[in-house]
């Protein structure tokens, strides 16, 4: 709110050193109520504005109106450099450091899953979930893991392993998904690698991948206008109590 008077005065009257005092001490302790909240543009006259902690963007729910200008559009802060030529500055959008363990079960179970706020994607934007595993297979016998990654419930990259034998020791495993608009938001495409390392992987020390997998889809035709949910899910192919494949951290984030 504006910064108040504390005295009004009448015609004729004499000004008191207290009146003053009172109305230099209001302004002093008051001072930022002289400029917040603004009630026109404020122009820095070509001199920096230093110092600052962090910027909150009201969502104009638009792109800049004019070069060099810097607007929130949604998710997505979006700088214009020149006319007609919009840059979004990406960034992470959302991690996960909770394991999600899929264990003595064959039913398809999510190990991630999150909202993708509207017009993130916008008609130019990409996605890129990053996940970083590993998988147990000490039963005895053989058993296929099977990935499957969504966005908006349509199907961008899915994949079965062969049977992977028996073994005491963790593989390490990861997933990269890249999700992009074609130019539009309702149409999108995808691209996805899954990869199972050899046995004992998990622990650090590098080995020849047991199985790696690529896969790509065009035209969904999911509307990234609306929000949209980017999950994954694994499946096992034999219940058992020790036949595991965690997920360990997901990270999620949008590029240009």
């Amino acid at each position: 709110m504006a910064l108040a008077a504390v005295k009004t005065f009448v015609a004729a009257e004499v000004l008191t050193a207290a009146d003053l005092n009172t109305l230099n001490t209001n302004i002093l302790n008051n001072a930022l109520t002289l400029i917040s909240p603004l009630t026109g543009n404020l122009d820095a006259a070509g001199f920096d504005i230093t110092a600052l902690d962090e910027l909150a963007f009201t969502d104009a729910a638009a792109n800049p109106t004019a070069a060099g200008r810097l607007r929130r559009n949604g998710a997505a802060l979006v700088w214009q450099p020149i006319a007609s030529a919009n840059i979004s500055l990406g960034g992470g959008l959302d991690r996960d450091t909770t394991i999600a363990d899929v264990v003595n079960t064959t039913v398809a179970t999510s190990v991630y899953s999150f909202s993708v706020p509207a017009s993130t994607l916008g008609t130019s934007r990409m996605l890129r979930l990053s996940l970083i595993g590993d998988y147990l297979n000490n039963s005895g016998a053989g058993s296929t893991l099977a990935v499957n990654a969504t966005y908006g419930g349509v199907t961008i990259f899915t994949f079965t392993t062969a049977s992977i034998a028996s073994d005491a020791n963790r593989r390490a495993l990861m997933l990269d998904v890249l999700v992009a608009t074609e130019n539009v938001a309702t149409s999108e495409a995808g691209f996805g690698r899954f990869v199972v390392g050899g046995t004992n992987t998990a622990s650090g020390t590098g080995a020849a991948a047991f199985a790696t997998a690529y896969g790509t889809t065009t035209g969904t035709a999911v509307d990234s206008g609306a929000a949209q949910t980017l999950g994954v899910t694994f499946q096992h192919s034999v219940a058992n109590a020790n036949i595991s494949a965690r997920a360990t951290i997901v990270h999620v984030e949008w590029i240009v």
